[in-house]
């Protein structure tokens, strides 16, 4: 109720936004299911969100900017979506039509052949199926075990991701093999992904556009340059070979990048690429195709909100300044 009202004091924080900056949205799961890992935002919530930002923005495709006039009346949002949930297909797709509403979807590709979620995802959704546990252990794979935090999710699958970026495909599922055996749970996933066909059926949908996310998403600063090459060519080619068009946009698989990838994207006819800094991208005018990304997974409308403009991840860099 406080930040309500002090949004509705601020005049809808309008006083913190600058029209020559770029606000870039990244969105995963909107979906209402319980789960304390890999949590999604509320369907409410995203549609609140994006009815109060419409308000606030103008809402384009990265191409756009390349005509956009200097001149415009507000501050330019582009809204993206990572890792190809089908949560877009079900609950977020018919809204963004509804509205009118542009977007982006990055693919990892790997999810339209074998319509398996990512690695870590499979992770996370055998923790969500399972009994409550304080801790997970594989001697194989694993110097000690790592704890499973209810409380603060994100240190848990932070530690699976620092587990599994260095293992390479093959290792990755049998290692999750072997934790669904241990844990006892099916083979049937609660995450589901989007399809080829679903894909298909979209090429041809104005406010809708299709860039790489690599193929099976990996940490590109944990594979070496052949991998990186490998992964970008791959997710490139089936994309392109589905949609018939080219692909212009790379998201940046856990948002881990370098400038020699940033280079090779260039080289590789990628015109945008997408970083994930919480960060805006000030003075548009001057960008030079690289962007940061404001990861967006509030349950709170409130605090989705904050975060969205830019506000929120600002005042965690000042307290962590302090406290350091």
């Amino acid at each position: 109720m406080i930040l309500k009202f002090i949004r509705k004091l601020l005049f809808d924080y309008r006083f913190f936004l600058k029209k020559d900056n770029v606000y870039v949205l990244m969105f995963h799961k909107v979906n209402d299911e319980y789960g304390p890992f890999y949590k999604g935002m509320p369907k409410v919530t995203f549609y609140k969100l994006i009815d109060y930002v419409s308000s606030l923005f103008e809402i384009i495709h990265f191409h756009d900017l390349e005509t956009y006039s200097e001149n415009n009346k507000k501050p330019l949002l582009i809204i993206t979506f990572d890792d190809g949930m089908d949560d877009i297909r079900t609950n977020v797709f018919n809204y963004l039509m509804y509205r009118k509403i542009k977007f982006t979807i990055n693919i990892d590709t790997k999810i339209l052949i074998d319509s398996f979620p990512q690695y870590f995802i499979q992770v996370y959704d055998l923790l969500n199926q399972s009994d409550a546990i304080e801790g997970y252990y594989d001697p194989k794979y694993m110097k000690e075990a790592i704890k499973i935090n209810y409380d603060q999710p994100y240190l848990t699958e932070a530690a699976f991701t620092s587990l599994l970026s260095p293992m390479n495909n093959d290792e990755k599922e049998n290692f999750i093999d072997r934790m669904r055996k241990k844990l006892g749970v099916n083979e049937s996933f609660s995450t589901k992904v989007l399809s080829k066909e679903w894909i298909l059926q979209q090429k041809d949908n104005p406010q809708i556009v299709f860039g790489s996310h690599s193929h099976s998403h990996p940490v590109f600063t944990q594979i070496d340059i052949y991998e990186r090459e490998q992964e970008i060519q791959l997710s490139k080619e089936i994309l392109t070979s589905i949609l018939g068009k080219e692909i212009s946009i790379f998201a940046y698989p856990n948002g881990e990048c370098d400038t020699f990838t940033d280079d090779l994207l260039f080289k590789m006819g990628f015109h945008y690429i997408l970083k994930t800094n919480d960060e805006v991208n000030m003075n548009s005018s001057n960008i030079k195709k690289s962007f940061y990304r404001i990861n967006m997974y509030h349950s709170n409308l409130e605090l989705a909100i904050l975060q969205s403009i830019g506000i929120l991840p600002k005042i965690r860099r000042i307290k962590s300044k302090l406290w350091s």
